[in-house]
C-alpha cells in the first residue's frame, strides 16, 4: 500500500529587501491532500493569495486557479498565509517552494552515507530537526542525537529540511519514512488477536474498549466519537485515530480504512471470528413528515439473532418496524409507536435461531425541526 507522507509548503523566512513588503514567517505544515498541484505548482489549497499592482502598490486577492497564470505573465504573487512570495524577482518567478519538482522527499532519496541511524530511526545528518510544543503552537530546533528521545516519548519531531514530521499522530510514531526498518512502532504490527472484546461494525473490527477520535483539520484538534458512529465516519472519508491503541484507524497514510480494523483482513487460516459481533447493516435520515423507508440487507451480511436501532442528530417517533427475512416470513416487532430520543437506542430479538435477513421497513419522522432530521443507524448482532 502507498503510504502518503506530510508534504508541507512550510517556509524559512524570506527578505525581500525591499521596503513596505512584507518579510517571511513561520507557518505551520499543512498535508498532502491539502495542496493543489496544478500547471506543475504546489499551492496549499487554504491559502490566501494576492497579485501585487505596482502602480498603486497594493494587493488584491485572487483565487488559486489563476496563480500559475499570474505566474506565467510575470506579476508579483503572494501567499499572505505563509508571508511569502509564491513569485517575485528576490526569490524566483515562481519561488522554487511553490513549484512541484522543488524537492523529493522519498525514503531512496537520501543516500546512506548521509543518513544515521540513530536507535530506531533513520535520520539524514544535514536536515535541521524541531520538536513542536503544543502550549505555544511553535517549534524549537533540536540536534539531531535527541530526536530518538523525543519520539520515544511522544513528542512530535518536524524535519524543517525535508518539510516532513518525523513523528506526528497522522504520519504515525515515528513516520515509517524514518524508521530503521522502514515501518512505524511496533505496536501497529501487534496481532489483531489480542484485542480482547472487539464488534464487528460495518465491515470494521473494533475493540469495544477503545477510545476513537475524529480529527477535525480546520482546527487540527480531535474530538470523541463513540464506537457505532466509526463506519460512518469512515465513509465519509473523517480520519479516524484510536487513542488507546495509538493507531489510525482510517488516514491516507495508513489507509481508508487501515486494514488492522477491517473485519476481513485477518491473517490467512483465521476464519471467521468465533465471536459474536454487531455489524453496521445501514443507516437512514429521517424527514420531518411521515416517513417510509425499506433497508436492504441480504444474505452476504449474514445471520442474526438481534437488532440494534440508534438514534443520531434528533429524536424521532417510530411508528412501525417490519422485518422480512429470506424465506419471505415477516416479523413485526413493534406494535405501538415509540419516541426515540437523540443518543438513545432500541433492540430487538429475532424469532428463533439466527435468521437471514431480506429487509427491514421503517414508519418514522423527525420530530424536532429545531434539532434538524435524525439519522437511524442500523446494527444487526449474530
Amino acid at each position: 500500500m502507498r503510504r502518503t507522507m506530510l508534504a508541507a509548503v512550510t517556509a524559512i523566512s524570506l527578505l525581500t529587501g525591499l521596503t513596505g513588503f512584507p518579510t517571511g514567517a513561520r507557518v505551520a505544515p499543512v498535508l498532502a491532500q491539502d495542496v493543489l498541484v496544478i500547471e506543475g505548482m504546489l499551492l496549499p489549497r487554504t491559502h490566501r493569495y494576492e497579485v501585487y499592482d505596482a502602480q498603486t502598490s497594493g494587493y488584491t486577492g485572487v483565487s488559486i486557479d489563476t496563480v500559475p497564470r499570474y505566474v506565467r505573465q510575470g506579476a508579483w504573487i503572494y501567499d499572505r498565509t505563509a508571508d511569502r512570495w509564491v513569485s517575485h524577482p528576490s526569490v524566483g518567478t515562481p519561488n522554487p517552494q511553490y513549484t512541484a519538482s522543488a524537492r523529493d522527499t522519498r525514503r531512496g532519496a537520501w543516500r546512506d552515507e548521509e543518513v544515521e541511524i540513530r536507535g530506531d530511526l533513520r535520520l539524514p545528518r544535514t536536515h535541521r530537526y524541531e520538536v513542536y510544543i503544543p502550549a505555544t503552537g511553535s517549534y524549537q530546533g533540536v540536534s539531531i542525537d535527541t530526536v530518538p528521545g523525543h519520539v520515544g516519548i511522544g513528542t512530535s519531531v518536524y524535519d524543517r529540511t525535508a518539510d516532513a514530521w518525523v513523528s506526528h499522530p497522522s504520519v504515525g510514531k515515528p513516520n515509517p519514512l524514518y524508521a530503521a526498518s522502514g515501518r512505524s512502532d511496533a505496536r501497529r504490527d501487534e496481532p489483531r488477536g489480542q484485542w480482547d472484546d472487539v464488534v464487528a461494525y460495518g465491515g470494521l473490527r473494533l475493540p469495544r474498549s477503545h477510545q476513537y477520535e475524529q480529527y477535525n483539520d480546520s482546527s487540527g484538534s480531535y474530538g470523541s466519537v463513540t464506537i457505532d458512529t466509526v463506519p460512518y465516519h469512515v465513509q465519509q472519508g473523517t480520519w479516524i485515530y484510536d487513542r488507546t491503541a495509538d493507531l489510525w484507524v482510517s488516514h491516507p497514510s495508513v489507509g481508508q480504512p487501515n486494514p488492522q480494523y477491517t473485519a476481513s483482513g485477518r491473517g490467512a487460516g483465521a476464519g471467521r471470528d468465533s465471536r459474536r459481533g454487531e455489524e453496521l447493516l445501514g443507516q437512514l435520515e429521517v424527514d420531518f413528515g411521515a416517513d417510509r423507508d425499506v433497508l436492504q440487507v441480504g444474505r452476504d451480511e449474514g445471520r442474526f439473532q438481534k437488532i440494534r436501532l440508534v438514534v443520531r442528530g434528533g429524536s424521532i417517533e417510530l411508528r412501525d418496524v417490519k422485518v422480512t427475512f429470506d424465506d419471505n416470513s415477516v416479523f413485526d416487532p413493534e406494535s405501538r409507536a415509540r419516541v426515540l430520543r437523540e443518543d438513545s437506542a432500541f433492540v430487538f430479538d429475532l424469532p428463533g435461531q439466527r435468521r437471514v435477513i431480506k429487509s427491514i421497513a421503517f414508519q418514522y419522522r423527525s420530530l424536532d425541526r429545531r434539532e434538524g432530521k435524525a439519522t437511524v443507524l442500523v446494527y444487526g448482532e449474530h
